[in-house]
């Protein structure tokens, strides 16, 4: 790009452009050309929002018309110093102006005011450039006031001579023997290639590398399941490289269990274990595990996950299903996991730290349904990621944990309303964490 008519000289003052009041400098090209920007010598009042300049047609020296072209430039970024400095603003695809015929370059803040503008530096005393002049309007841009005595700092930038008609390259001939077409000829080796059995399989060719390499990298989940030969692969090449706890609840050996009041219980059958709170207020059932040699470990970012779906009224009964405590009512530090609070008939993602507990409500819960929950400690992220159904719907720090505890997860329920044979079915029941390696 190269600059055509500019005035850049003489600034001993300036133009201010803010709501109705627009600002703009008339001039005249010598050449046909593209304008594609205009550069101006700008500083700033407050903050005043978006800037736009558009270029317009006039008549009798004075803008007329919607905008040829235009572009904006964040006002709130411009200095402060009263000297302006040059910004240049890209005015989209430009417009191709003609010769000897007078334009405009219009300025306007519409979300300004007088104390938060957009300036213009200006000659206001003795200006030379003959081609336009400065024109304003106080009614955004219904009207507008010359003067001859002022010019606005500009320079308009753009390329020439306009551009020749538009051409559609894909329908030219290829080469200056031959009938075929550009875009014909590119289909017709695409198709070629298509067809051609053997394209890059050739030495030292994509294909053949791929399939020499000893060790092929393929982005998770591409390998397919028919792609993989039964027995191929073997229990030499499996490793297991975390800790898992899995139960479905075939008989509660693994688990110990608590029953406080009249009809409290736990039951098993069919892989999945139901436990009923008690008849009164307060009673209350709840089982827990813990593994000899195995505790929760929040060096080894520990997750938890469950099953479980109301079996009854869900108003009536309160939930806690916790890491790393036996009764998961109680309020330590150092456990997480959800509490379903009957009172008020919402989730929770209950965090416990040794210095107090936060609850965060689970957003898009609505109970009666077979839901699956999911708890999991990131150490090295240094967050707890709470799930509902594979959707991550809370993230806490993990700050204030300790070190470690030796019971895993604890999971009951307490009458809260003292309604008879209220419980929860619980079933799929999954811990794990990272093996911490002897070297």
């Amino acid at each position: 790009m190269r600059k055509y008519q500019y005035y850049d000289t003489g600034a001993d003052g300036d133009r201010d452009a803010y709501s109705n009041n627009w600002e703009g400098q008339t001039f005249t090209p010598e050449t046909d050309h593209l304008l594609a920007s205009v550069k101006l010598k700008l500083f700033r009042v407050g903050s005043p929002g978006t800037v736009k300049v558009s270029i317009r047609a006039t008549s009798a020296g004075k803008p007329t018309g919607g905008d040829l072209c235009s572009g904006t430039i964040d006002g709130d970024t411009l200095t402060t110093d009263t000297n302006g400095e040059w910004y240049e603003i890209t005015l989209g695809d430009g417009y191709e102006v003609a010769a000897e015929t007078m334009y405009a370059i219009v300025i306007r803040a519409v979300n300004g005011d007088a104390s938060n503008k957009v300036s213009a530096r200006a000659d206001t005393s003795s200006p030379t450039y003959t081609g336009g002049t400065h024109v304003d309007s106080s009614d955004s841009g219904s009207s507008w006031n010359m003067y001859s005595g002022v010019d606005i700092l500009f320079e308009e930038w753009g390329t020439g001579p306009p551009s020749p008609t538009a051409v559609t390259w894909g329908n030219l001939l290829k080469s200056q023997i031959s009938s075929e077409k550009i875009e014909e000829a590119i289909t017709r080796m695409i198709q070629d290639h298509e067809d051609d059995p053997d394209a890059h399989i050739e030495e030292g060719e994509s294909l053949q590398s791929h399939k020499a390499s000893e060790i092929i990298d393929h982005v998770v989940a591409s390998i397919i399941e028919d792609k993989v030969a039964n027995k191929a692969i073997t229990p030499r090449k499996l490793y297991i490289d975390k800790y898992y706890n899995q139960c479905n609840f075939e008989s509660l050996d693994a688990w110990e269990k608590t029953e406080e009041g009249t009809g409290a219980s736990v039951e098993i059958g069919g892989g999945s274990c139901k436990l009923t709170a008690g008849n009164d207020v307060g009673d209350r059932t709840y089982i827990y595990i813990s593994s000899v040699g195995v505790s929760i470990e929040y060096e080894l970012s520990p997750f938890v996950q469950i099953s479980f779906k109301f079996n009854g009224d869900w108003a009536a009964i309160d939930v806690a299903i916790m890491a790393g405590i036996s009764n998961p009512f109680l309020e330590i530090g150092g456990t997480f996991g959800f509490y379903w609070s009957a009172e008020d008939t919402k989730l929770y993602a209950r965090t416990i730290y040794t210095t107090g507990m936060e609850n965060d409500e689970i957003t898009g819960y609505s109970p009666g349904g077979k839901d699956i929950l999911r708890v999991e400690l990131d150490y090295e992220e240094n967050e707890i990621r709470y799930y509902l159904n594979n959707v991550l719907k809370v993230t806490k720090t993990a700050d204030n944990m300790p070190t470690y505890t030796e019971l895993i997860t604890g999971i009951g329920v307490r009458n809260y309303s003292g309604a008879n044979n209220e419980s929860i079915g619980i079933w799929n029941y999954i811990f794990g964490q990272e093996i911490q390696y002897s070297t």
